[in-house]
């Protein structure tokens, strides 16, 4: 949404599609609990007043999204192509989704140190076995926490930027909370 380089139409688009999808997920996970039936109406007000606004901006209600005046959709991008655009991270993306995942490579990369080969036995000749460790090293603590801290830190200097509001202070925010990080020069975007 605060993407530079899409027009005002396309904007309120993805907002409205953003805000509808976010309903909608609230919605199933109230659903899932059994819970809340107030709050259910609620959001299906909600839902009905958004797509009621998209209607009056010459938009329509689609399955992928809000549809645009000229038929096309209009919806959000996907998590994966907001991450490589706006934040340049897909392969950091792709890892800790694989590890949010339960992908076995990922967690290991992450969190164990180097497999070890066992010796072979007869029982053992056709299956690779290995001994991992839990390990949890400083360097990868240090990558998560820094690249948790971007990803705060770019929208936020997009919403500024995209508002015309005073940087300076945010500047020196971020120039502040980066030297305590001790943040190289490279992962500082704002300079």
């Amino acid at each position: 949404m605060l993407d530079p380089r899409i027009d005002g139409h396309t904007r309120v688009g993805r907002v409205l599609s953003y805000r509808r999808e976010a309903l909608n997920q609230q919605l199933r996970c109230i659903q899932a609990t059994g819970e809340g039936e107030d709050l259910i109406r609620t959001i299906n007000l909600q839902i009905r007043e958004i797509n009621t606004a998209a209607s009056r901006l010459g938009a329509s209600k689609g399955k992928s999204g809000i549809r645009g005046r000229r038929g096309r959709s209009v919806k959000m991008p996907e998590s994966t192509h907001l991450v490589e655009k706006m934040l340049d991270e897909e392969g950091t993306y792709r890892i800790l989704s694989a590890v949010v995942h339960g992908h076995e490579w990922a967690i290991r990369q992450l969190g164990f140190t180097e497999p070890v080969a066992l010796p072979s036995s007869s029982a053992s000749a056709r299956i690779y076995m290995a001994r991992v460790g839990k390990t949890l090293r400083p360097e990868t603590v240090v990558w998560l926490g820094l690249t948790a801290a971007r990803a705060f830190c770019v929208p936020v200097w997009r919403q500024f930027t995209y508002e015309g509001w005073d940087r300076k202070p945010l500047r020196e925010l971020f120039d502040a909370s980066f030297d305590r990080l001790r943040a190289t020069e490279t992962i500082r975007f704002w300079r």
